[in-house]
């Protein structure tokens, strides 16, 4: 069970770290091959469109293979891809890097949701929340500190020993997930015969209309990945220059004093798993509301110090929302659709991401900055409302 967890824990953070220098080393090489920014726009709505897609139809694969035989397939297929998007940009194919980037994004999108499946069959109830809370530490920090290492090795070795990097990322990844499937295959049968393609594509949408706290929970999940689109890197650069007026090298203490506040509150998480995992909701609920405090105290503030202060807070409760409500998914949903919910949620979440990417871009010339932060924590507060009314019976007992 332990070395399961690791393996696990090892494959996802590799994952994590590979993804980040991926996007470090493409990005820097389009825009020195054609200068253009537009063209480096064009990664995330591939990226976004190919997850989206990949979401849809993962339920086909779910009803077909075990969750480790997925996981060999994406991350070994990803290798493959991920040496031809080198051999692209060497010979200057660029618009073959696109159509393979996409085919990468789809790997990824079903990793995700076979990997989060895995964590109720390896761990026992009791202790998912410390297993969630250490998944989400590592792959955080790892994630962290690749963004930034990222940038400093294209400054001293530049893009082609970074692909190198991600590669070997991609292939540890694929040796985790190896290791895996050799220890826990037999145990992942399958519930039944596949059904018909259109049976299974709405499996994991069947649940959530089935189920009145689950259907809450994905709408409120929709809501916050609407909402969360303030905190990419263009709307944050904007904030940083025009309303705390301050260089844009204060992106990246914004981004570190994020990261401390998920770290403290994964540490927080770990200390007090037992007293979580009793109240896994109205943790949920405390995180949501928290989020939306502080990202309203973000939107009022002018002083840099003060930012810091409030994105450490931010990350704290973004941090205890995201452990809970996997680990309440993990608990509450059977191990067998958990992935096709998985799947369901992620679409729904991508869908919101790219819709708030639409209206946000088009609100940033012409709203002040302040009310596109304030309209992010309305959302939150919309999504609270949705969580308060899924488990407000279940409280007042």
């Amino acid at each position: 069970m332990h070395w399961n967890f690791v393996f696990l824990v090892v494959g996802r953070a590799c994952h994590q770290s590979g993804f980040v220098l991926f996007i470090v080393a493409l990005m820097h090489v389009i825009y020195i091959e054609t200068a253009s920014a537009l063209f480096m726009s064009f990664i995330p709505v591939t990226i976004t469109l190919a997850r989206f897609g990949a979401n849809l139809i993962a339920p086909l694969l779910f009803a077909r293979f075990y969750l480790t035989t997925i996981l060999i397939f994406a991350t070994r297929t990803k290798v493959l891809l991920l040496v031809l998007v080198f051999a692209c940009i060497f010979y200057d194919l660029l618009f073959l890097a696109y159509i393979i980037v996409f085919f990468v994004s789809m790997m990824d999108a079903w990793f995700d949701p076979s990997s989060q499946a895995l964590v109720p069959r390896i761990v026992d109830k009791e202790k998912r929340v410390r297993a969630n809370s250490t998944i989400s530490l590592v792959s955080e920090g790892v994630e962290f500190i690749c963004w930034a290492l990222g940038g400093l090795l294209l400054a001293y070795v530049h893009a082609p020993f970074l692909f190198l990097l991600v590669v070997l990322n991609a292939v540890f990844t694929a040796a985790s997930c190896t290791f895996l499937h050799q220890r826990v295959n037999k145990t992942f049968a399958n519930d039944g015969e596949p059904k018909s393609w259109h049976t299974e594509m709405r499996r994991g949408f069947s649940v959530m209309v089935s189920s009145r706290w689950l259907l809450h929970a994905v709408l409120a999940s929709f809501l916050t990945s609407f909402a969360s689109v303030v905190w990419i890197a263009a709307i944050t650069y904007l904030f940083v220059e025009q309303v705390l007026m301050v260089s844009e090298g204060w992106w990246g203490f914004l981004n570190a004093s994020l990261l401390i506040g998920l770290l403290l509150a994964s540490l927080v998480l770990r200390t007090h798993h037992s007293l979580i995992q009793q109240n896994q909701s109205k943790t949920v609920f405390v995180g949501l509301v928290g989020t939306a405090l502080f990202t309203i105290l973000f939107a009022l503030t002018v002083e840099p110090f003060i930012a810091l202060l409030i994105i450490a807070c931010l990350g704290f409760f973004l941090q205890l929302e995201a452990v809970a409500s996997q680990t309440l998914y993990q608990e509450r949903i059977d191990v067998n659709v958990l992935p096709y919910v998985y799947a369901a949620e992620g679409t729904v979440a991508m869908f919101g991401f790219a819709l708030g990417s639409l209206l946000v871009g088009f609100a940033a010339d012409h709203l002040h900055l302040m009310f596109i932060y304030l309209i992010s924590a309305l959302l939150i507060v919309l999504a609270s409302f949705l969580w308060f009314r899924a488990f407000k019976q279940e409280w007042q007992k």
